[in-house]
């Protein structure tokens, strides 16, 4: 008895032995890496999957279906004892019957119209390591509601995700958002645009018509041509301080847009950067800008706004119907054509004295200006400029009161004829010439104010009926008056 017991106690004892010399060889459990987050068990795909060997022959990609026909598509780790490494170009292209995919940590590319048009697909699952997710690559996937973008991904490439049917995305470390990468993702409600981004291209995020709110990380600088063109749902977006571009039609036609705070430090706002946000109200344009050519183009709610110092070329405010004050400041050298056209809520209109050349049809339309000071009629700027041209019309101005001009030397031939509601004209002392018919007309005139003196208005040479049948009026000099 006592031989059995002891044979059984030995055997205890080198189990016991082999247990601790198993755990002393530091093999690990399921999920243990060995620190490295992208090794993986060896995942079997789908069988029957086409693969071509990649040019140095490290390993393989996926370049088509081949006899497969699962709907659960997996890609494998490694086919025929290499790397499977990434996704062909068109490999799944207009597979109608996939409804999710997984990708493994091997795979570092995922090529042009890889999944495009894949209609049916509802999951993707990206391994670790992918790097670029090329051009059209998830196209019009319309199931397709959400993605979470490894924090290897650095590369979006241009269509990636257009018209697919995102809800939400989460764009991790990416770097380059190519061009309409997400272009008409019209289920998309939100964006946050991470502060890794260096560059995004145009209409990134264009023509999502759901989308309500974007978020721009503290550290980028340029808001990309038109990245929200026409997101007509948008409401909100916020911009960094880090901003110091918004390119042309960054915003155009997000009429919900209803208010937005731009940074100090912010020097450029491009061409329609806010075009036709037809719900913005007032704007308050920091001082450090100096380029805003025709940003707010078409905004028809917009009713205040202050121009800074340094800007010389304000552009177009062009079908602002409901803008009633504007302030130009000094230092802005040109007025181009139409640049106030429709501005049918404008009261009063001061151009500064910098300014050297004033477009044709400029205030066309300004229905309700009731006074106006220009720093020329004729002379430095446009030679022949006559009131006419400026408003698009050489008849009367019915609701046009006061006109003050600052400068110039001439008073060109028609320059005011048919004013009929102008009571109050103010003309510099600088005037040398008045051309014909220059006050013709202007039955309504009362006074005219002269910066000169008596004397000094008589030397005025002046054309032939240049004040016909215009009524009674006072000149008003610095030491008289004179009557008509």
């Amino acid at each position: 008895m006592k031989k059995i017991l002891l044979c059984l106690l030995a055997i205890l004892l080198s189990l016991g032995v082999l247990c601790a010399c198993n755990d002393s060889t530091g093999g690990t459990t399921d999920g243990d890496t060995g620190g490295n987050d992208n090794i993986e068990e060896e995942v079997k795909g789908t069988e029957g999957l086409a693969y071509e060997l990649t040019e140095d022959g490290s390993g393989y990609v996926v370049v088509g279906l081949g006899t497969a026909s699962a709907k659960e598509m997996v890609i494998p780790s490694k086919h025929e004892g290499k790397p499977v490494v990434g996704i062909g170009e068109g490999a799944f292209d207009s597979k109608t019957h996939i409804t999710s995919v997984k990708i493994p940590n091997s795979v570092k590319t995922i090529e042009s119209r890889a999944f495009g048009c894949c209609t049916q697909i509802t999951t993707v699952s990206l391994g670790a390591s992918v790097e670029t997710i090329g051009e059209s690559a998830f196209k019009e996937c319309t199931k397709l509601q959400s993605i979470s973008l490894p924090q290897s991904v650095k590369s979006i490439e241009k269509t990636a995700f257009f018209g697919s049917g995102l809800v939400e995305v989460s764009l991790g470390n990416v770097e380059h958002i190519g061009e309409r990468a997400f272009s008409q993702c019209n289920a998309l409600v939100k964006i946050e645009i991470p502060a890794s981004v260096k560059t995004m291209e145009s209409e990134a995020f264009s023509e999502c018509k759901e989308l309500a709110n974007a978020k721009i990380a503290d550290g980028i600088t340029v808001v990309g041509e038109a990245a929200f063109f026409k997101c007509t749902s948008l409401v909100s977006v916020e911009i960094p301080a880090s901003v110091t571009v918004i390119e042309e039609d960054a915003f155009l036609g997000c009429i919900q847009l209803s208010s937005v705070s731009l940074p100090e430090g912010l020097t450029d706002l491009g061409p329609r950067a806010f075009g036709d946000c037809r719900s913005l109200v007032s704007i308050e344009i920091p001082s450090s800008v100096v380029n805003m050519r025709s940003a707010f183009h078409e905004c028809s709610a917009l009713e205040t706004i202050k121009i800074p110092e340094g800007v010389t070329d304000i552009g177009s405010f062009e079908r602002c119907f409901s803008l009633k004050s504007i302030e130009i400041p000094d230092g802005v050298t040109k007025i181009g054509s139409s640049a106030f056209f429709g501005c049918r809520s404008l009261k009063n209109l001061v151009i500064p004295d910098t300014v050297t050349a004033i477009g044709k049809n400029a205030f066309d339309g300004c229905n309700a200006l009731e006074s106006i000071t220009l720093p020329f009629l004729g002379g430095e700027g446009l030679k022949e400029t006559t009131l006419g041209d400026c408003f698009g019309s050489n008849t009367n101005l019915r609701w046009l009161k006061k006109i003050v001009i600052t400068g110039g030397t001439i008073i060109p031939d028609s320059a005011f004829e048919y004013q009929r509601s102008m009571t109050e004209l103010v003309l510099p002392a600088g005037i040398t010439h008045i051309g014909e018919y220059a006050l013709a007309s202007c039955t309504g005139l009362t006074t005219i104010h002269f910066g000169g003196t008596k004397a000094e208005w008589e030397t005025i040479t002046k054309d032939a009926y240049w004040n016909l049948n215009t009524g009674e009026y006072t000149v008003i000099c610095i030491d008289g008056t004179i009557q008509k």
